[in-house]
């Protein structure tokens, strides 16, 4: 018996706690391997170099360079599964900012919505870029 590959997550935040929480619900998964960084110019470098499964991209970085990047990383990765994590409900977020999965950060139970979801993403292969999923 074959051991499927780990789902290689990029987590882009600064929110530490946010962080702590989906490693700790990342680690619990031996078929998960997580990656943080705290900006968008890292998380650009870490896309770049490839081996990236799934971004969660905390849209409270910084919004406008969020959404900027959002759609640069749409541009050039049109496939790549995309989670938004914020403190607001999605019907607040810009209408720009498609997604295929949505985790609102409150309580320690947020890391394992993007450990679920993450896991949902790149098991169904994601092609479509709209929102389809909530997890709260």
């Amino acid at each position: 018996m074959t051991v499927a590959p780990a789902v290689r997550l990029l987590v882009v935040t600064d929110d530490s706690l946010f962080d702590e929480y989906t490693a700790a619900a990342v680690r619990r998964s031996s078929a998960m391997d997580v990656r943080s960084v705290s900006t968008l110019a890292a998380a650009r470098e870490s896309i770049m170099e490839g081996g990236i499964d799934c971004v969660v991209l905390d849209t409270e970085l910084s919004p406008d360079r969020v959404e900027i990047f959002h759609q640069s990383l749409r541009r050039e990765h049109p496939t790549l599964p995309v989670i938004l994590a914020a403190g607001r409900p999605s019907a607040e977020l810009p209408a720009a900012l498609s997604y295929h999965a949505f985790v609102e950060k409150e309580g320690p139970e947020m890391g394992a919505g993007v450990a679920n979801a993450a896991r949902v993403l790149t098991a169904a292969g994601v092609v479509d870029d709209t929102a389809s999923a909530t997890i709260e």
